[in-house]
């Protein structure tokens, strides 16, 4: 082995300096390319048009990186401020109570053992914490052992752990979405109208079933949802970041997530482009008056939004930036179909939005 260490070590520095070779060369190759065009077409009509291009492009490149410099740096503070001792200092605190929603389809258990255990290692009071693990009803058979298994294991440690099965409706489209708003509906009138939680303290976070939560992150949601002036009209968005299971995906794809991890963090920082994504959280109150996710789609997220935007007249925009990681996991082959049908069915999403945004607008 101490060869092969030895070796790390001297050509660590030449990887590196090819690397930064190549991201420095890169940029400049498509800027003369540009540039180039005036040559190539002999014209100087093109010139403008080249110019402008690279102009553009060089801002959105800057805006880009210095987005996620200033994300990336709030983040760290973020990871290290004592948010529960602040919030605790809040009049409310203790009337706080948080609602996870965890929907699910052909999940292997140690996938979602390993995101309620970022629920279980949350360092804000688990006697305010309740799960509902959402399950689909067509997985068959073995989706009652597996809530079973989850149930015996994870009942004590949270204030409430509900399981739901969500059945195959006809007027509905299968999804995350249809299955969401079964699960929401039912947690509402368990701990609302049967054991009469306070909804005007209740928060509800939309976690994907292979999610992993910052240990303080819903410590951080407590602070602002009661610091908020508009806690009812606010979505509150912490930072995705493919990095779960970095090492043990194939290298395309690791460039992917890196790629799309520095992408949304640089959002974090945009609050004037950004729109909920993947994981989330808002008020159970707002969710429950604009009538929980809709049950005709696949992607809930940033339709939940425009649903509650919309519903309010316009008031349901603002969005509070949690600088708090949350850490979906990637698929460890080499296989962009999965990824593919995961972007269609977000731009189909955001297709069939259209004819509602035209509608309001």
């Amino acid at each position: 082995m101490i060869p092969v260490e030895l070796i790390g070590i001297i050509s660590k520095p030449f990887a590196l300096m090819i690397r930064l070779f190549a991201n420095i060369t890169a940029g400049h190759i498509i800027v003369l390319s540009l540039i180039c065009l005036i040559f190539i077409f002999k014209s100087l009509l093109v010139a403008p048009v080249s110019i402008l291009f690279v102009i553009f492009w060089f801002y959105k490149s800057a805006m880009l990186a210095a987005t996620a410099v200033i994300s990336h740096l709030k983040l760290n503070a973020s990871q290290k401020y004592d948010w529960l001792t602040d919030a605790k200092k809040l009049p409310n605190f203790k009337k706080v109570h948080h609602l996870i929603i965890v929907p699910t389809y052909l999940e292997p258990i140690h996938i979602l053992e390993r995101g309620l255990n970022s629920l279980v290692n949350q360092d804000f009071p688990k006697n305010q914490i309740s799960v509902v693990m959402a399950f689909e009803q067509r997985e068959g058979k073995l989706v009652r052992d597996k809530a079973k298994v989850l149930t015996q294991k994870y009942k004590s440690k949270f204030a409430n752990f509900l399981v739901t099965f969500h059945p195959d409706i006809p007027a509905e489209v299968k999804g995350k979405s249809s299955n969401e708003a079964y699960a929401g509906k039912i947690a509402k009138r368990v701990l609302v109208d049967e054991k009469k939680y306070d909804i005007n303290f209740m928060t509800v976070s939309s976690k994907d079933a292979d999610g992993v939560f910052s240990k303080k992150y819903l410590s951080a949601l407590t602070y602002e949802f009661l610091t908020s002036k508009s806690p009812y009209l606010t979505f509150w968005q912490p930072v995705i970041l493919y990095y779960t299971n970095i090492w043990r995906v194939p290298a395309p794809i690791r460039v992917m997530n890196s790629l799309g991890s520095v992408w949304q963090m640089a959002l974090n920082s945009r609050t004037d482009r950004l729109i909920n994504f993947s994981m989330y959280s808002l008020s159970l109150k707002l969710l429950d008056e604009v009538g929980y996710w809709d049950v005709d789609v696949i992607p809930e997220d940033f339709r939940i939004f425009f649903k509650s935007f919309f519903a309010k007249d316009g008031k349901s925009s603002r969005f509070s930036c949690q600088f708090l990681p949350m850490q979906p996991n990637q698929l460890p082959i080499l296989n962009l179909w999965p990824i593919f049908t995961n972007r269609k069915k977000g731009g189909l999403g955001a297709f069939l939005m259209m004819p509602t945004l035209l509608k309001n607008g």
